[in-house]
């Protein structure tokens, strides 16, 4: 089992329309920094909508280690916590 640890937190306001984050298929968390839901998903050529993304709860980070090229936020703000093994 890997252990990580915070090397970066990128903000990210996405209240008005989706934001594109480039993460370069580095190691990430992902933590709604709002009080409403916030979706993402990989940018795949598609934004994140309420319909098409993977919601995280206000106040929760999403406990899974995850990697994208692209990733795109909707819905309020959130921070990516980009990680680095160690």
């Amino acid at each position: 089992m890997s252990t990580y640890k915070i090397e970066e937190v990128k903000a990210v306001d996405a209240s008005g329309a989706a934001q594109d984050v480039q993460v370069g298929y580095r190691p990430y968390l992902i933590q709604n920094a709002g009080e409403t839901p916030v979706t993402f998903k990989e940018k795949d050529g598609v934004a994140a909508t309420a319909e098409n993304g993977f919601a995280v709860a206000a106040g929760a980070t999403l406990p899974i280690v995850l990697t994208a090229d692209t990733l795109s936020v909707f819905g309020g703000k959130a921070n990516i916590l980009f990680l680095q093994e160690g």
